[in-house]
């Protein structure tokens, strides 16, 4: 196994251990589901980071990368509308800071690109909830995925014939 993937491996073994001690640093926020949506911002750097290195791995890896960077946003997607929906928590600030390190360079374009078309469309006032988690949630998963799964990839692959001439 090469060092990438060791660290790889490394990173997927330290997300539940991330996942338990930021849970329990914050604790002084009274609302569990506070709590538990807040813990979940230094996951989302090793998701985000697991998305980067999985690109440099074997395809099993890249594949685990992959997955887990969805199912991790849908996650937070699905959480954030629960608790909008039945506990009537405003959490779309802590989904805000989730999706644009798990999307980060790309989010910043599809923020701009977000936040334009809210002007055009006369601002955000009156949008919250649901309503806004989508229309923020949605472009910055396809931007994520965009840049983390096809993109960098197919950078990757030109860029190998590059390194063997580099080499010799």
């Amino acid at each position: 196994m090469r060092l990438i993937e060791k660290l790889f491996v490394a990173i997927l073994v330290s997300i539940p251990i991330f996942a338990t001690i930021s849970f329990f640093l914050c604790w002084d926020i009274e609302n569990f589901w506070g709590r538990l949506l807040v813990s979940f911002l230094p996951i989302s750097i090793l998701i985000a980071l697991s998305a980067l290195i999985g690109n440099f791995c074997q395809k099993r890896l890249k594949i685990i990368s992959k997955y887990l960077w969805i199912m991790f946003s849908i996650l937070i997607f699905f959480l954030v509308v629960i608790l909008n929906i039945y506990f009537d928590y405003e959490s779309s600030i802590v989904e805000c800071y989730i999706m644009l390190i798990l999307s980060f360079p790309f989010s910043f374009i599809a923020v701009f690109i977000v936040g334009r078309i809210m002007d055009i469309l006369g601002g955000s006032v009156g949008l919250g909830g649901v309503v806004w988690t989508i229309m923020f949630w949605t472009p910055l998963f396809l931007a994520g995925y965009f840049q983390w799964f096809i993109l960098l990839p197919n950078l990757l692959f030109k860029m190998k014939p590059l390194h063997r001439y580099i080499k010799e």
